[in-house]
């Protein structure tokens, strides 16, 4: 599998996943990422670290600023990102 340049932008290293991958991916650092947000690094470290998810507002705005989707972002938050976007499956 060739990587370009804009390929690499597109998508974080398979191994890397999150918050911080894309943060990577996008060249920006940890103060970058909170001024934008209006909060202190160190609340911002603890979202990248999982310490405690972000309300909606501040996910969306990451979305925004990482430019890269909430599955994306957060793959643990939505683990049935494979159709049922995010919908509970009933029994039949």
């Amino acid at each position: 599998m060739v990587h370009t340049a804009a390929s690499a932008r597109d998508h974080p290293p398979p191994v890397l996943k999150g918050l911080r991958a894309w943060r990577r991916v996008r060249d920006l650092t940890q103060a970058q990422v909170a001024q934008q947000l209006g909060m202190s690094v160190p609340r911002y470290s603890e979202l990248e670290q999982g310490k405690s998810p972000p309300k909606l507002h501040i996910a969306v705005q990451l979305s925004g600023i990482l430019e890269a989707s909430l599955d994306d972002l957060f793959p643990d938050c939505f683990p049935d990102n494979g159709g049922g976007h995010g919908r509970r499956r009933t029994k039949t």
